[in-house]
């Protein structure tokens, strides 16, 4: 099964998350802010990312753009997460890199 990061700064959707994705067979390692997902990236080498929008330290968008800068990380799957719902935000995460967008709240399936 796949390696998933999950990056929010709420415990409780780390723990939906983690407990959904492990039911389903996934390896899954959490993180808590943006500066923390860029390490655990470099260290853990993820099939697949759950980034938050919204985080201190580095945004859902400052973690893309540094991810999609970095060769060994350009290509790496991320899906951003989160209860931003505007077009621009969307939007910037899109322009960001993202492959994609799930405004919260949303189901599993």
């Amino acid at each position: 099964m796949a390696k998933i990061l999950i990056v929010d700064d709420l415990p409780l959707n780390l723990d939906f998350l983690e407990e959904q994705l492990k039911l389903l067979g996934h390896n899954v390692e959490k993180a808590i802010d943006g500066n923390q997902a860029l390490e655990q990236i470099e260290s853990w080498q993820p099939d697949l990312v759950l980034l938050d929008y919204n985080m201190p330290e580095k945004n859902g968008v400052e973690v893309l753009e540094i991810l999609r800068k970095d060769e060994t990380f350009a290509s790496l799957p991320v899906i951003m997460i989160t209860a931003k719902r505007d077009h621009e935000d969307r939007l910037a995460g899109i322009e960001a890199g993202a492959d994609d967008y799930i405004p919260k709240p949303f189901h599993m399936d």
